[in-house]
């Protein structure tokens, strides 16, 4: 099983400033100058072999959801892991720890961590435009493990 850290959900930006750590604050600059609200979803993860930190099935990374952010819109994405743990648009995601901008209606699948690695540290991080009332501003722990 995944062990799992506190990560951020639809967190505004006063309080990333005061309380995100340098990844949130990272994906914050990245975003800050195109919405002035935003959702921040960051999970980090240890994976071992075998295991998922999204979901092994085709989706689009867009939530029908999301008030402010439609199919058409960017969102930022960002992943850092020794291995790649996803694919958008059938191509292995960067897992440089730099945050990219794709389309919500992008197309992601899961990647098992390599059955031949050890256990690895695996961040993933999302950013996207939000409507205020979406906007809870408090960390919790992720209920999702993907096995």
């Amino acid at each position: 099983m995944p062990t799992r850290e506190p990560m951020w959900y639809a967190a505004g930006a006063a309080s990333i400033d005061r309380e995100g750590g340098p990844l949130a604050r990272r994906l914050l600059g990245a975003a800050r100058l195109a919405w002035p609200t935003l959702a921040l979803d960051l999970q980090r993860l240890t994976l071992a072999p075998g295991q998922y930190a999204v979901s092994p099935g085709e989706r689009p990374i867009h939530d029908p959801r999301w008030q402010a952010t439609g199919p058409d819109d960017l969102v930022l994405l960002l992943v850092e892991a020794a291995h790649p743990v996803l694919t958008v648009d059938g191509v292995p995601f960067a897992s440089d720890g730099v945050p990219r901008l794709v389309h919500a209606s992008a197309i992601s699948r899961g990647l098992a961590w390599p059955d031949d690695a050890e256990p690895g540290e695996v961040t993933v991080a999302l950013a996207r435009r939000a409507a205020p009332s979406e906007v809870l501003d408090r960390p919790r722990r992720s209920p999702r493990a993907f096995v």
